[in-house]
């Protein structure tokens, strides 16, 4: 695929190269007001549905938005691990920079949770909004980064509700908690790359707590549906700090 195109995303599926497409007036403000693009110069976009395209501003109109004539279209690259992450809600908007990272780290699939231990607690108008954000997050991250994989936010959830309807039970599910009779990290991981030998694209769920960590009620509760203990040893890491090392170390141990 070729670098150094700036990329737009699109809301919508496209397939026929020659054909015009609109881009949206937040995506078309971008494109000429703060890049400074104009007709006849050469882009990328991008979908949720793992298609890009080359293409050309054929006009860019202020009401209604920048026409792009699609060029050579392609299939985004795919990973070799479909990696899904849980994470119960920190204070002080820390999820806003959890979803970037999740972005930047190839993360598939985001589940924001709320647990027993939580702080945080959102009204279902505040989880509308909080979702509309996170998309653009998403999308913003995509564009500055280049990752192929745009994450899917989902939730505000509670943590009982996706241990019990949302996880496969052939899919490897791990929930990181302060007790030391936890399997460690390597051990983790090496049943990781056992899967992934076995099978072309594994999928595994990584359960991260709040900041007072998952009571043991829940962790029995994802232990009973398959789940394992994972033991990070060492000093006790923020919360923030864990989300990222563990993914950072499992995208490049194992994409």
């Amino acid at each position: 695929m070729p670098r150094g195109l700036r990329r737009f995303y699109v809301d919508r599926a496209f397939s026929a190269e020659g054909a015009i497409l609109n881009l949206s007036p937040r995506e078309t403000f971008h494109l000429h007001r703060v890049l400074r693009l104009k007709r006849g110069d050469k882009c990328r976009i991008f979908n949720r549905q793992g298609r890009g395209a080359e293409a050309t501003i054929d006009s860019i109109s202020e009401t209604e938005g920048a026409k792009l004539k699609l060029a050579k279209i392609f299939s985004l690259e795919q990973k070799s691990l479909f990696l899904k992450v849980g994470q119960v809600l920190p204070q002080k908007r820390k999820m806003d920079d959890l979803v970037e990272k999740s972005e930047e780290l190839g993360i598939q699939e985001l589940w924001a949770l709320e647990s027993e231990r939580s702080v945080v607690k959102m009204s279902v108008d505040a989880k509308l909004k909080v979702r509309q954000r996170w998309e653009r997050i998403v999308i913003e991250a995509a564009k500055q980064s280049g990752n192929p994989i745009l994450t899917e936010v989902k939730g505000p959830a509670s943590f009982n509700k996706v241990i019990e309807e949302e996880l496969n039970p052939a899919e490897p599910v791990f929930i990181f908690h302060t007790d030391p009779r936890g399997i460690t990290f390597s051990n983790m991981i090496e049943e990781c790359r056992n899967l992934q030998a076995a099978k072309e694209t594994p999928s595994i769920f990584l359960f991260f707590g709040p900041e007072g960590g998952f009571t043991e009620k829940e962790v029995r509760l994802a232990e009973s549906r398959g789940a394992k203990r994972v033991f990070l040893e060492g000093s006790t890491l923020r919360l923030e700090t864990a989300f990222i090392g563990v993914v950072s170390a499992i995208r490049f141990l194992m994409f």
